[in-house]
């Protein structure tokens, strides 16, 4: 990310803030944000930097009958990701191809090392018995007999990163435990090594955006809002597989949650992948997780919405 670069920039579409606000109102992102400049925030610090994950995240990565197994592969992609930047220079595309070369292959001696290893029909056959489901993300089948859903990430975000998306699933531990995927093992698909997770069911009925966006302002997320101009990762996937339409609506002006104390960044947070359950919290599954430099976010004075 270039010196002086700014993750968010005020919104000129954003109604005037509202002075003397009440402390107990609720608090509303008055700033949109350039999608790429998260993108790059997030590579300079995964591979340039190397910087560790938030501690809460880190340690949240132990909870769960998966946690040892899940730490223990954190730690192969830090071999990898430092085997490589020994013996190159920064965050070029070569740089990342080269790691990603190097976590396919560690990670997949890793597994067949330690039991983890998921053979691809062993996926393959449930997953096409219920109906091939899955997106431009996930290949995803339900399991009856355990209450589950079984995901197989294709990993079309964070570079293609293995390791990338297990710090997601940290992150999820931390910030969404009652739907918290579990980490099932390492399997294959189309010559690609490949992550697979479960998750229980989400039972529950689906919030509105004012629910979700109050239970993450809870958490100490700040809500943005873009302009338009741009399109985050997760929308310009969903477009491109027909989910969505190419234009950001006035409904879908907001394009992620910032939690600017740790620099997490959170995408993809709607209704269709979050319940309320019996005990009225906001339960989000799926969502995509960046970790950003917390030093190279501004800080941001937020306001409440009219």
């Amino acid at each position: 990310m270039s010196a002086g670069g700014s993750i968010l920039r005020e919104d000129p579409y954003a109604p005037p803030p509202l002075t003397n606000a009440p402390d107990d109102d609720k608090t509303y992102g008055t700033y949109s944000i350039d999608p790429n400049l998260i993108r790059e925030n997030y590579i300079h610090r995964k591979y340039a930097r190397g910087l560790p994950l938030p501690e809460r995240v880190s340690q949240a990565a132990f909870r769960g009958d998966d946690g040892t197994a899940l730490q223990t592969a954190l730690e192969v992609g830090k071999g990898s990701l430092r085997s490589i930047r020994s013996s190159q220079g920064g965050p070029t595309p070569a740089f990342r191809q080269a790691v990603h070369a190097a976590e396919q292959r560690d990670y997949l001696i890793w597994a067949e090392s330690t039991g983890k290893l998921i053979a691809e029909a062993r996926f393959d056959q449930p997953w096409e018995r219920d109906g091939r489901r899955g997106e431009s993300e996930h290949q995803v089948y339900y399991d009856p007999e355990t209450g589950r859903w079984w995901k197989r990430n294709l990993l079309n975000f964070h570079d293609g990163s293995i390791s990338a998306y297990l710090e997601r699933l940290a992150a999820q531990k931390l910030l969404f435990p009652d739907l918290a995927p579990r980490f099932e093992g390492i399997s294959t698909f189309d010559w690609e090594v490949v992550p697979v997770i479960s998750q229980p069911d989400a039972v529950g009925v689906e919030p509105t955006d004012e629910e979700i966006s109050d239970h993450l302002a809870n958490l100490g997320f700040h809500e943005v809002f873009g302009t338009g101009a741009g399109m985050t990762t997760a929308h310009r996937l969903a477009v491109e597989a027909g989910l969505k339409p190419p234009r950001l609506s006035t409904a879908e002006r907001r394009v992620g949650f910032l939690l600017p104390e740790e620099g997490i960044w959170l995408e993809d947070v709607h209704g269709e992948n979050a319940v309320v359950a019996q005990n009225d919290l906001v339960n989000v599954f799926d969502p995509v997780t960046y970790f950003l430099e917390a030093s190279k976010l501004p800080l941001v004075e937020f306001h409440r919405r009219p």
